[in-house]
């Protein structure tokens, strides 16, 4: 079960909106420079050819989300502008949220229950670890 608090608690438990969030992982990431710090690995090729490729499948089922919300790491921030790019949503207007870098999941579902009313449906790009502990709930 997910808890969620905040403005989307009232429209869930209401049953009056129907409400989207993707939690999206980073794509593949590169280590080929080994002294690089973690929040500055850059994406590996086969991130660069994968990410695209996703956002067609995200446009080709016609999501389009009201909010992209991306973790600052360079690779997580690479993911969401290309999906974003596909989705024909404007670059400029990620939000980059300093608490979706290495986070917990508690600390993710207080951002999500951050989230506006008006936005029906938001696109979150982070990192593995909260989505494995959010889908265990």
């Amino acid at each position: 079960m997910l808890l969620v608090s905040g403005p989307w608690q009232n429209a869930v438990a209401e049953g009056s909106m129907k409400k989207t969030l993707l939690l999206v992982r980073h794509a593949k990431s590169s280590w080929d420079d080994v002294a690089l710090p973690d929040k500055e690995r850059p994406l590996a090729d086969r991130g660069k050819r994968d990410a695209p490729m996703m956002g067609k499948r995200l446009a080709k089922r016609q999501v389009k989300p009201d909010l992209i919300l991306s973790s600052p790491a360079r690779r997580t921030l690479s993911t969401a502008e290309i999906i974003a790019k596909e989705l024909n949503y404007k670059a400029e207007d990620i939000v980059v949220d300093e608490r979706l870098y290495t986070t917990e999941a508690d600390m993710l579902l207080g951002v999500i229950g951050e989230l506006s009313d008006k936005q029906k449906c938001v696109t979150l790009f982070g990192h593995n670890p909260e989505a494995l502990v959010l889908w265990r709930r």
